[in-house]
C-alpha cells in the first residue's frame, strides 16, 4: 500500500512533526486552512474510523483534546475547528484516519477553500512554535 502518512510515520517523507508518542503523531498540514492547522493520526494505518478499536479511537481524541489546548493558546486562536473526513464521500483525501485541528479567530474568513501553500521556512517556524515534547493526557 502507498500511503503518504505511513511514509511520514516511517520517516520516508518530509513533514513538520509537532508531537509524537509510541502510537500517535501530529504534523502541520502541508496546505493549511489557517496558521497552526495540525493533523493528528494513529501511526498504525487505518483507512476508516470503523477499523479502529474504541480504545485507539479514544486515545486519538485524548491527544486531540490536549493538543487543541496547546495549539490554540500558542497561536492566539479563540476557537478551533476539529474534524475527521471519514471516507471518500466525506472528502477524505488521504485514506489514513486523521483529525484536523484548525485554529480559528473571530471573522478570520478561513474556510475549507482557504488552503494555502506556506514556504518551508514558514512551516519550520510554526512547527517550532507548536512542538510539544511532553503532552499532559487526562485519560
Amino acid at each position: 500500500m502507498n500511503c503518504i502518512f505511513c511514509d511520514i510515520v516511517e520517516r520516508n517523507a518530509a513533514s513538520h512533526v509537532i508531537y509524537e508518542d509510541e502510537k500517535f503523531i501530529a504534523i502541520l498540514d502541508k496546505y493549511p486552512i489557517s496558521i497552526g492547522h495540525v493533523l493528528v493520526m494513529p501511526k498504525q494505518h487505518f483507512e476508516r474510523v470503523k477499523e479502529m478499536s474504541q480504545k485507539d479511537f479514544c486515545g486519538l481524541y485524548v491527544r486531540v483534546h490536549a493538543l487543541n489546548t496547546v495549539i490554540t493558546s500558542r497561536i492566539g486562536a479563540t476557537a478551533s475547528h476539529i474534524s475527521i473526513n471519514d471516507g471518500a464521500a466525506a472528502n477524505q483525501l488521504i485514506p489514513h484516519v486523521h483529525v484536523h485541528i484548525i485554529p480559528r479567530t473571530e471573522n478570520d474568513s478561513a474556510g475549507f477553500t482557504a488552503r494555502k501553500y506556506l514556504r518551508p521556512e514558514e512551516m519550520a517556524e510554526i512547527r517550532k512554535k507548536l512542538e510539544v515534547k511532553d503532552l499532559t493526557l487526562n485519560a
